[in-house]
């Protein structure tokens, strides 16, 4: 018999609430840093903040049904992979 795993949505909300936490804290930063050093218009700043914010609404509701109709603890390890590996492609 194989058992499953599952997360207590307590753990989600923490995860959730700690992740756009931290993405809320780093659009300030992000548009000083368009705008003072590499001297973008704070057009271009809001624009890529704004894309980064769809790609956010998508990414998201992709995790969503990936863990409603997956596996919940494979979209969970995914999603940490993945965020590893593009905080090492920085």
């Amino acid at each position: 018999m194989v058992q499953q795993k599952t997360l207590a949505m307590k753990w989600l909300f923490l995860g959730s609430l700690i992740t756009n936490t931290g993405i809320s804290l780093i659009w300030p930063l992000t548009t000083i840093y368009m705008h003072e050093y590499l001297g973008e218009p704070l057009t271009v700043a809001g624009i890529v903040l704004f894309a980064n914010s769809m790609f956010m609404v998508i990414g998201n509701s992709f995790g969503g049904w990936l863990f409603d109709h997956w596996q919940p603890y494979g979209t969970v390890l995914a999603g940490i992979g993945l965020n590893l590996f593009a905080t090492g492609m920085l």
